[in-house]
Formats: structure tokens, sequence, C-alpha cells
């Protein structure tokens, strides 16, 4: 069994945690799809559209996104939101890892923050492990980067800045 491949970014929100926590919450399937411009070839599928330039190159790939819980705590020692999901290439996925992921939004000081964990393990074997690292992690992460991006100016202008 190889080695899990971790990918983490975070994202400062230029909006109120609470406001923004009521708008990702409320429908995160629009969002993830919208907010990455995804076709729509999937009906009734969450789908986002991955897409990153490397080197002058340009990498894009549409995947299904399955939400597996949605969790908040609002306490006074702790406020966050936690979306736990996973995705997977639409097409041809065999070729591709199922990334497994927290999406976590949490406030710092006035404003919010969207942080990425995620993992996925390279398919076919000592190949895929070879394709990971030599170039598959890098695509994956600027991939998260590029994702995590386009879901934070999606919430900022779907969420009023004083509200």
């Amino acid at each position: 069994m190889s080695a899990k491949t971790q990918v983490r970014w975070q994202e400062p929100i230029n909006r109120p945690y609470d406001s923004v926590c009521q708008v990702l919450l409320a429908d995160n399937k629009t969002i993830f799809h919208d907010a990455t411009h995804a076709a729509e070839n999937h009906a009734n599928e969450n789908v986002a559209d991955l897409h990153t330039k490397i080197a002058g190159v340009d990498f894009h790939r549409e995947v299904l996104i399955e939400i597996k819980n949605q969790s908040s705590v609002d306490t006074a020692a702790e406020k966050q939101t936690v979306i736990d999901l996973q995705w997977k290439a639409a097409d041809a996925a065999y070729l591709f890892p199922t990334m497994t992921a927290q999406l976590r939004l949490f406030p710092i000081g006035e404003r919010a923050q969207l942080e990425f964990r995620g993992e996925y393990e390279p398919p076919m074997g000592i190949v895929g492990q070879t394709i990971d690292a030599v170039m598959g992690a890098k695509i994956a992460e600027a991939s998260v980067k590029h994702f995590l991006n386009e879901v934070v100016a999606y919430l900022e202008n779907a969420t009023p800045e004083n509200a």
C-alpha cells in the first residue's frame, strides 16, 4: 500500500464568518459548480471544474463531488463549519486519484477563512506513484489552490460585506 499525498491550502475571505457560513451551507453544490464554471454535462450531480496552469500547460478535469457530512460548532471556545467531501474524476476515474477532504470555514478576527485539508492515493500502483512524484502532486496542489480561490471569490461576491 502506498503513502497518501496530502494537500492543504487556506484562503482568507473578506466577509464575516456568520454570513459566509450561511451562504456556504445553503447550497454548496451550486457554489462549487458555479464558482469553477463547470459544464452542464452531468445533470443532477455535484460537479466542479478543476483547472490550473503549470509551466504554460493547462490542466483541466471535471470532478464529481460527494458531500459526506456537514457540521458546525458554535460555542464560546470554538466556532467552525466543516464539510467532509470526496471528489473523483467525472470521466476515466480509474486514471485519476480520488480526493478525500475537509473544507473548513472558521473566523479569523472579524472575517472568515476557508481551509482545504485533503489526501489522495495515486492510482495505478508504481506507475501512478511515479507520475505523482514527478508532476501529479504539483498539479493536485495547484488545482486545489485554484479551486479554493474560485470558491472564496464566489463567497465574497455572494455575501454582503457588512452582513
